[in-house]
């Protein structure tokens, strides 16, 4: 039975049968526990509004359960599709590490290349885990729906939900699934917000919530974000540029120095070393870091503008203007990471 965090179905937009089932996917079951707890967190982030007079307890009841899920699904999803995309990395290191040492440091024991062979059948079976449990799809799916549910979860905006929609146009969303399912999603929770229509008296109160619980809130969270993959890319470019200097050492090693006994130990070391340095550089081009890095602080930057813009605004009209301008360029935001962020599903390794 489906509670109300579910998605509902309306005559709008017929899908395709797989569009359907992915619908059907997000909206399977969960534990209560643990999409109220999430719910009643969100409830209470948006309602603290210092004070403010404005009644925003319905629009945070109607958002609140809904992004509960997309929340949970994202979190959950892509802890998973992380976890599997290290092991993968780590799996194709010790292929490579098994196949020098067996060659070069024991090569009459022909058994450890049971190993890299096993590595390899556990690579090949993770990407097809990962495909058939649609992991990626589901972790960007369900984050690209929450971040967009945390946009429209705001009052006075004078929208109508037939604008509503997914990653991609309508026609584009017809010829994709998860982007169709995506776009039906978004219509139908939008269909069912409580509508609130603010007068000239609600300007200062709503312009106070604006600004700080909504853009304020977002702002925080792209420069959070933006730190973020900046400390990352720098702990990669560290990592990179250690092992770079140690792989040159044991190729310089290997030149002048003769082998101890039977065992080729710095050749060894010059084929693991710099397959560790391009394992590392590989899950950082994986993960764009310096790519998100750039987009989340232009984005804080952006949202700084629009929020002194909306502290500004004089009268009602402005504030609304101001509002839609915000939600564009989030939703425009949103859509370039899903853009970006699909195109890095598991592959197996060339």
């Amino acid at each position: 039975m489906k509670g109300p965090d579910a998605v509902e179905w309306s005559e709008l937009s017929p899908l395709s049968a797989e569009a359907t089932a992915n619908l059907e996917e997000y909206n399977g079951p969960f534990k209560p526990a643990e999409l109220a707890a999430t719910a009643n967190g969100w409830r209470a982030k948006i309602e603290a509004s210092d004070g403010n007079p404005l009644d925003i307890t319905p629009i945070a009841d109607w958002i609140a359960p809904h992004y509960a899920r997309a929340e949970l699904q994202a979190n959950r999803a892509e802890w998973r599709f992380q976890k599997l995309e290290v092991a993968l990395f780590a799996l194709s290191l010790l292929a490579v590490s098994t196949a020098a040492g067996q060659s070069l440091l024991q090569p009459r024991l022909r058994k450890l290349v049971w190993i890299e062979v096993a590595c390899l059948l556990l690579v090949g079976a993770g990407v097809l885990v990962a495909r058939y449990s649609r992991l990626h799809d589901r972790w960007i799916s369900a984050r690209y729906l929450g971040r967009g549910l945390s946009v429209g979860d705001v009052p006075g905006r004078g929208r109508n939900r037939r604008s509503v929609r997914g990653p991609e146009s309508r026609d584009a969303a017809d010829d994709d699934p998860e982007e169709a399912w995506l776009s039906r999603a978004f219509a139908e929770v939008w269909d069912g917000r409580p509508i609130r229509r603010p007068t000239e008296a609600d300007v200062g109160p709503l312009q106070r919530l604006l600004a700080a619980e909504w853009i304020g809130d977002q702002a925080e969270y792209h420069e959070r974000a933006a730190k973020r993959h900046a400390r990352r890319k720098q702990q990669f470019r560290v990592a990179a540029t250690v092992l770079f200097v140690v792989s040159l050492g044991v190729a310089v090693a290997h030149i002048f120095l003769k082998p101890s006994g039977e065992h080729e130990w710095w050749g060894f070391a010059s084929i693991v070393i710099p397959a560790t340095a391009a394992a590392a550089s590989g899950l950082a081009a994986q993960r764009e870091y310096h790519l998100h890095f750039q987009r989340y602080r232009r984005m804080a930057r952006r949202l700084a503008i629009l929020r002194t813009q909306m502290d500004e605004a004089p009268d009602l009209s402005t504030v609304q203007s101001i509002a839609l301008e915000t939600e564009r360029v989030v939703r425009d935001e949103n859509g370039q990471w899903f853009g970006v962020v699909r195109l890095h599903d598991l592959e197996l390794p060339g």
